[in-house]
């Protein structure tokens, strides 16, 4: 499935077995299994948001498997993990409820709460059951969780569980430039020469007390640039976005009819002129400007892509351990090019022109 990654534990060529689609932003890898029976199906990921990880596990137990092995399983499953993490979610179809004696010392044990609270299973519908849980040691990080009918099983409904968490947003960048909107040529080149007649200074004299006279003329200035910006977005656009903005604001506190009819109008208008402004841009666009890889990619990503992110964030996996610190990234980039030719007995001239190739592959 695009945009997902995917990790699956089959129980047989008859079919069963555990499968999760993990968001391929979110950082995440296959956990090795512990000692588990083979009449227990189990699932164990781990999930990196930020720089918090969480244990993610799914497990069934047959009906005909015994409650205490059963327990006991889990249990030396969750002694095994917790040991790496902090934050635990563990999810499946445990066939007993919270109210078993066993499975409520394990939750008790581990400080587990379950987020399911309402009946899954109507396998007897006068009486159903509540076997399709949800257990985890945050409860307050989770925002709601609910049952849902879908159709698919026979007679189990679909658990499901919102997580408080936000992907961190991409930072705006910086930009500094020389400003040539006052500059005189004519003005600039009358002091220069008048500068160097007059003046018998060293070498870094002379480049400070030149430097002060090209700011004078043409300032250095920073510009902020939005992460997600695009090129066709002009400024007439920008200022229609946040008057959409501030009418569907207006109509949450509000939810007047009148309020959602001004925000439906300028949501309308914004569509419309978003899709000219985009059509009048690729239109009217030099083919000067996307004449190699970088400024063509740039150009036409947002053209191509129906959810554009311009981010830089880049996330390591190195020795087991993920890196999101850029100063560590680089660190571990540049100890592996520094020591790339190391070991191949290379000349020492051979050895610096295969490093600068694999810097300019990059």
């Amino acid at each position: 499935m695009n945009g997902y990654k995917l990790f699956r534990k089959d129980r047989n060529s008859r079919g069963g077995g555990f499968i999760f689609y993990i968001n391929e932003n979110i950082v995440s890898k296959k956990l090795s299994f512990v000692n588990v029976p083979i009449e227990i199906e189990s699932l164990f990921v781990e999930l990196n948001f930020r720089n918090q990880k969480w244990l993610l596990g799914g497990i069934y137990k047959p009906p005909s498997f015994s409650e205490i092995d059963f327990i006991q399983t889990l249990n030396h499953s969750l002694n095994f993990y917790c040991q790496q993490y902090e934050k635990i979610v563990i999810l499946g179809d445990f066939n007993m409820t919270i109210e078993n004696e066993n499975l409520d010392s394990l939750i008790s044990s581990f400080d587990l709460k379950s987020l399911i609270t309402e009946p899954t299973c109507y396998k007897n519908i006068a009486n159903p059951s509540c076997i399709d849980l949800i257990l985890t040691n945050s409860k307050q990080s989770f925002l709601k969780s609910a049952n849902i009918e879908t159709g698919i099983s026979d007679f189990h409904k679909l658990t499901i569980s919102i997580l408080r968490k936000h992907t961190p947003k991409s930072v705006p960048k910086i930009k500094f430039y020389r400003c040539y909107k006052n500059f005189n040529k004519d003005a600039f080149e009358k002091e220069l020469k008048y500068f160097i007649d007059n003046n018998n200074l060293d070498f870094d004299s002379f480049i400070s007390s030149f430097q002060d006279l090209v700011n004078a003329h043409a300032p250095i200035k920073q510009a902020i640039i939005r992460p997600n910006n695009a090129p066709f977005v002009n400024k007439e656009l920008r200022k229609n976005i946040m008057k959409r903005s501030r009418l569907r604001n207006k109509f949450n506190n509000t939810k007047d009819n009148n309020d959602w009819k001004e925000y439906k109008k300028q949501r309308n208008l914004c569509v419309k002129q978003l899709r000219q402004t985009k059509k009048t841009f690729y239109s009217n666009l030099s083919i000067s400007k996307v004449c190699d890889n970088k400024s063509f990619w740039k150009t036409v990503k947002t053209l191509i892509s129906n959810n554009f992110q311009n981010s830089c964030k880049i996330t390591l996996i190195e020795n087991g351990d993920t890196l999101n610190d850029d100063h560590c990234i680089a660190s571990v980039m540049n100890d592996h090019f520094v020591n790339i030719t190391k070991g191949l007995n290379l000349k020492k001239d051979l050895a610096a022109k295969i490093c600068r190739r694999c810097f300019q592959s990059l």
